[in-house]
């Protein structure tokens, strides 16, 4: 009965964004690959920064971005080609949390180490976009915990897919 529920709700979303699941999941994959494109500039831009610019974080703080952000990218490959890694809904919770609080923590050492350098208005519209970009990057994770792992928990089952 959950499940039926869950899957009309998701049966309607795709709707909505795509016309039918097919096209849905087809979107996804390819946001995966655009998310994917941004872990790859990201790498190559922390180390070909020079370090007179380079963002004044600790070292163990961006390790902890990557692996948040990379198990992010991991969650919607999950979403976008319906694969079953980590089935706990928990964890998966507990990563888009760590991606939420890793990346606010980013962003806080930005604006105290460059208090001179901002204005207000600068760090409402950084902080906005930034919170904004967050939760687009890791909708598809968050979906994948919620539709897709409920569905397959409450009917045991992989014929929906």
């Amino acid at each position: 009965m959950v499940g039926g529920f869950f899957l009309k709700i998701q049966t309607t979303l795709c709707s909505v964004i795509g016309g039918s699941m097919v096209v849905a999941r087809l979107f996804w994959k390819i946001f995966f690959i655009v998310q994917i494109s941004l872990l790859l500039f990201s790498l190559y831009d922390a180390y070909s920064l020079p370090d007179i610019i380079a963002p004044s974080h600790p070292n163990w703080l961006g390790f902890l971005v990557f692996f948040s952000d990379f198990m992010m990218t991991f969650g919607t490959l999950c979403y976008a080609f319906k694969l079953k890694v980590l089935p706990r809904a928990a964890i998966w919770m507990a990563l888009v949390f760590l991606f939420f609080m890793s990346n606010s923590i980013i962003l806080f050492f930005d604006f105290y180490n460059n208090l001179i350098g901002y204005e207000v208005n600068e760090i409402v519209n950084k902080l906005f976009f930034s919170v904004v970009i967050y939760c687009v990057l890791a909708l598809p994770t968050y979906l994948y915990c919620r539709w897709d792992l409920t569905f397959l928990k409450n009917n045991k089952t992989d014929s929906a897919f």
